[in-house]
């Protein structure tokens, strides 16, 4: 089957759906962090919250950033006893994630208690069964996508990560043609390729001293963003919302279900951690269909990430529950 073939939803319950709980040991992870326009964030989210609600959830940005992540696992799988025996996953993943604050309203309009929740608007794998667990169990909302990334020979195992690109299959938006488009590269604008520059090890720290130092930073550069997330991410356990949507096959612009679905991810075997010395830049080569990022989020072409950070270890995903759900008529 042509790669452009498969289902956009694979039915839940197949072989290739590995529920939750769900462990993803051996892991390493990229953290580039992005500014974006927060006026085009909070237009984003009236189409991904509010108006799937029907105004009875409502979001808000609490940062003006877009964190755009490359991770590797090397051992994902489902710690269900039926799934547990089925093996593990190897594969790839870019995630687009940002901090979003939700409030609910009851039936009388009453808002209620406003929560913090990590929110991934766009997420890409390499991997069907990561694709289909993602999408059928808490509604992530994965695509297939082709990855490289460029590394020293020897080096595979830890820094330095030079840069990686992302192709997706997609409609380009000036010829209408269907092909491999590369939406997405993160490039370390240090690096010479001929010369192979800058190929040091990064200082390897525990993670809590490694936490610290890029507190200090924050502190240092004056930027409440940054102070943000490594408060977040310093919390060993992140709450994450999603909208789970299931579209008409015959008529993609109307859903016929969606809920939004709460799930927590913890942070259970650190390894280690570094800030990234380089300086790293974020390119959009072939804007498509659906993965035009630059103009979506209000992120530039060559604009600089506001710091680049690693960390090697594992995660665990609980089952998610649904907090709001609807079925539209």
């Amino acid at each position: 089957m042509n790669i452009a073939d498969y289902p956009d939803y694979i039915d839940y319950g197949g072989d290739i759906v590995y529920p939750s709980p769900f462990k993803l040991e051996l892991s390493e992870a990229y953290f580039f962090s992005f500014k974006c326009d927060k006026n085009k964030l909070q237009e984003n989210f009236v189409k991904w919250f509010d108006e799937p609600s029907g105004g009875k959830v409502k979001a808000e940005p609490i940062l003006p950033v877009m964190n755009v992540i490359y991770c590797h696992y090397s051992q994902g799988y489902s710690t269900t006893r039926e799934y547990f025996k089925k093996g593990s996953l190897d594969y790839n993943e870019v995630i687009f994630g940002t901090f979003v604050k939700l409030t609910s309203y009851d039936s009388g309009g009453n808002p209620g208690k406003p929560v913090n929740y990590t929110f991934v608007p766009f997420i890409y794998v390499d991997n069907t069964a990561a694709m289909a667990g993602g999408r059928e169990v808490i509604g992530m909302p994965k695509v297939l996508a082709r990855f490289s990334k460029a590394m020293e020979d020897g080096l595979q195992d830890f820094h330095p990560l030079h840069g990686f690109s992302m192709r997706v299959y997609d409609i380009d938006n000036a010829s209408k043609i269907a092909d491999w488009r590369e939406v997405l590269r993160i490039e370390d604008e240090n690096y010479d390729k001929e010369k192979k520059e800058n190929i040091k090890e990064e200082d390897r720290s525990p993670f809590g001293k490694w936490m610290n130092s890029l507190k200090e930073f924050a502190w240092r550069t004056n930027d409440l963003g940054l102070s943000q997330i490594a408060s977040m991410l310093g919390g060993f356990q992140m709450k994450f919302i999603t909208l789970k949507q299931f579209r008409d096959f015959l008529n993609t612009d109307k859903a016929i279900f969606q809920a939004l679905v709460e799930y927590y991810g913890t942070n259970f075997q650190f390894r280690e951690a570094s800030l990234l010395q380089s300086k790293y830049r974020i390119r959009f080569p072939q804007p498509s269909l659906t993965c035009d990022f630059g103009a979506t989020l209000g992120i530039k072409d060559g604009q600089k990430a506001l710091v680049g950070f690693y960390l090697r270890g594992g995660f665990e995903f609980v089952p998610g529950k649904e907090i709001w759900t609807s079925t539209p008529i």
